[in-house]
C-alpha cells in the first residue's frame, strides 16, 4: 500500500522506475507463458494453496510441488469458519451501490470496533484478532472493503477515491447504529483509517494503525528518496488498463500469492488462509476493483490540508522488516499525532497480524480499553455536572 505522490506532472525518474517495473513484469509474462507451454507448472496449479514456490527447474518444481503436497496432508486446510471467532451475521451495510459485506460478532449495543484490511487480503486478515476483541466484550465488525469478496464493486475508477471509501466506513458505522468507534486498520485499510483520523477524529474513541504511514509522512519520503521510489514502482504499474489483471491471472494469482509469501514471516500465513484469499482472488469484478484503488489514487490525488494532524487517540504498531515501507514513515507518523504511540517490532513484516497476532492482540485490548474508559469517564462526567440552575 501507498499513499499517492502530490505535485503535478509524474516527475523523470518516476517515469524510469515504471518502465523498469514494466520491463520486468514483461520478462515474467515471458516466463510464464513459456513455462506454462512447456507443463512446468502443471503440478504448482494443482496445488490446493495456489503458492507453489518459484523454482529453477522441472525437477525443482515437482519437489515442490510434492512437499507442498505433504505439508497439506499434515495440516489440512481449514475453511475459516465463524465457530473459531463465535457466531457471524454477514450483512451488506452501508449506502445504495456502495454497500459493504460486513461480517459482524458480538452483542449489538457493545463499544464498537471497525478492522479494516488491506491489498491484497480480505476480512480474514483479522481472523486472529476478532475472538480476542469479542470475548472483552466488543462488538466487531470486519467489512470486506468496496470491491472485495461481495462487496459493492462500483464501475468508476473516481468510484474508489480515498475520501470515498472513507465514507463507506462510516456509513457502515452508521448502519450498524454507532456514531463512534474503535478503529483498525492494514495496509490500504490503514491509509482509510488514517484519512478517517484526520478528517473525522470526533467519530473516533481511538485509532489503531498496523504499517501503513500518513499521508503526509509517505509523501515527504517519496520526494526525498529514491528509494522509496523505485519500491512503489507497482503503483505506475497498476496504472496501465487491462495488463495488471492480465499478468496477473495470467499466473494463477501467483503474483499476488508470492507479494505475500516472500516478504512475509515463515508460517505467517496457514493453508486455510491461502484458501481464503485464492476464493476471494478469483470473485468476478474483485481484480480490477482492487487495482483500482491503485488508479484512483493518481489520478484523483487527494487534497490534504496543513499538517493534517490526528487528534484521536493513535496507536501505530511497525514491524521493521517491511521491505516496502520504511520505520522512518512510522516515526514521522507519530509525530503528526496529538495523542500517539509507536510500537516496533523489529523481527516482524508489513503483515503484522499475521506474524505477531497474539502480540497485536494485546496491544489494541490494552489501548482500546485504556480509551474506552477514557471516553467512560468523560461521558458520566458530562452527564453529573451540575447545570448553571443549579447551582
Amino acid at each position: 500500500m501507498d499513499v499517492a505522490p502530490g505535485g503535478g506532472a509524474v516527475w523523470p525518474h518516476q517515469i524510469s522506475v515504471f518502465a523498469s517495473g514494466l520491463f520486468n513484469l514483461a520478462n515474467m509474462a515471458a516466463i510464464h507463458l513459456t513455462e506454462c507451454r512447456g507443463g512446468r507448472y502443471a503440478a504448482v496449479d494443482s496445488d490446493p494453496d495456489g503458492i507453489g514456490a518459484i523454482s529453477v527447474s522441472k525437477q525443482d518444481v515437482s519437489m515442490t510441488a510434492h512437499s507442498n503436497t505433504a505439508a497439506t496432508e499434515q495440516q489440512p486446510a481449514q475453511p475459516l469458519d465463524d465457530a473459531a471467532h463465535g457466531q457471524a451475521n454477514v450483512e451488506h451495510l452501508g449506502r445504495h451501490g456502495r454497500q459493504l459485506e460486513t461480517r459482524c460478532y458480538g452483542e449489538p449495543g457493545n463499544p464498537l470496533v471497525v478492522l479494516l484490511h488491506g491489498f491484497p487480503e480480505c476480512w480474514a486478515t483479522w481472523r486472529h484478532q476478532i475472538a480476542p476483541l469479542v470475548n472483552a466484550g466488543y462488538r466487531v465488525l470486519v467489512p470486506n472493503m468496496i470491491g472485495y469478496g461481495h462487496s459493492d464493486k462500483p464501475s468508476k475508477i473516481a468510484d474508489y477515491r480515498m475520501d470515498m471509501i472513507c465514507d463507506d466506513v462510516r456509513a457502515v458505522i452508521r448502519a450498524a447504529g454507532y456514531e463512534r468507534c474503535h478503529l483498525v486498520g492494514h495496509d490500504w485499510g490503514g491509509a482509510i483509517a488514517w484519512w478517517f483520523g484526520i478528517h473525522y477524529s470526533d467519530e473516533l474513541l481511538s485509532l489503531s494503525i498496523l504499517n501503513a504511514p500518513h499521508p503526509r509522512a509517505f509523501l515527504s519520503q517519496l520526494r526525498s528518496s529514491p528509494k522509496q521510489l523505485l519500491k512503489s514502482w507497482y503503483i505506475f504499474f497498476f496504472q496501465l488498463p487491462w495488463l495488471p489483471e492480465w499478468v496477473i491471472r495470467m499466473g494463477n494469482y501467483r503474483m499476488l500469492a508470492d507479494a505475500i509469501k516472500t516478504t512475509s514471516n515463515p508460517g505467517a500465513y496457514q493453508p486455510q488462509d491461502w484458501q481464503q484469499l485464492n476464493e476471494h482472488w478469483r470473485i468476478p469484478g474483485a481484480l480490477t476493483a482492487k487495482l483500482n484503488y491503485y488508479r484512483a489514487m493518481l489520478r484523483y490525488r487527494p487534497k490534504i490540508a496543513g499538517k493534517a494532524m490526528v487528534s484521536a487517540p493513535t496507536q501505530i504498531l511497525w514491524g521493521e522488516k517491511d521491505l516496502a515501507l520504511t520505520l522512518s514513515m512510522a516515526e514521522s507518523s507519530q509525530q503528526r499525532t496529538v495523542n500517539g504511540r509507536l510500537i516496533t517490532y523489529p523481527d516482524a513484516t508489513h503483515w503484522l497480524a499475521h506474524d505477531k497476532p497474539q502480540e497485536i492482540n494485546e496491544r489494541l485490548l490494552e489501548w482500546i480499553a485504556q480509551h474506552m474508559e477514557k471516553h467512560l469517564h468523560e461521558h458520566v462526567e458530562e452527564h453529573t455536572a451540575p447545570k448553571p440552575e443549579d447551582q
